[in-house]
């Protein structure tokens, strides 16, 4: 006599452990891979300022070379105001995107840059107008409140770019 094992051929679900070791699989992958990401975002973000300082630094010292001196702010006390809105009190706050604002008195002469950007710039000229200071403010997420200044000596740079942090 034949013995027959029944089957069941209904849908074979999941069992509670296989979905435990997918879900702790995802974790761990989402855990690795967020703050690179965060980190890839922030480059980007990084690379507009590089682009922005870049044309500003152009513009100055074409008028340095120019004039023999940078052109001092209109803003009394030798820097300008922030662009487009100051990181502190302005709104939109930091990271988020804005327009770049043509009419401010001290960038009248400068370039503007296209679309939105989501970092604030400001510049300094000592009084002589020998030394200019570019500074770029941001707050990138997974990074936080980011900063880059470099400074200028006529075409020649004072001293290497300080960024914090460095990423």
């Amino acid at each position: 006599m034949e013995r027959k094992t029944a089957r069941r051929s209904g849908n074979r679900g999941f069992t509670i452990i296989e979905l435990m070791i997918v879900v702790s699989i995802i974790g761990v992958l989402s855990t690795l891979a967020i703050p690179y990401y965060q980190k890839f975002t922030a480059r980007a973000r990084r690379s507009e300022m590089q682009t922005t300082i870049s044309k500003l630094r152009m513009q100055f010292i074409a008028t340095y070379n120019g004039q023999s001196a940078f052109p001092l702010p209109v803003t009394p006390g030798g820097v300008s105001t922030w662009n487009p809105v100051d990181p502190v009190t302005g709104t939109p706050p930091l990271g988020f995107p804005t327009a770049w604002n043509t009419s401010a008195p001290d960038w009248l002469n400068l370039p503007s840059m296209d679309g939105a950007v989501r970092l604030r710039y400001q510049y300094s000229v000592t009084p002589d107008g020998k030394i200019l200071t570019l500074t770029a403010k941001g707050n990138f997420q997974g990074v936080g409140l980011y900063s880059y200044t470099e400074s200028w000596q006529g075409s020649d740079p004072v001293a290497d770019p300080v960024e914090f942090p460095m990423f």
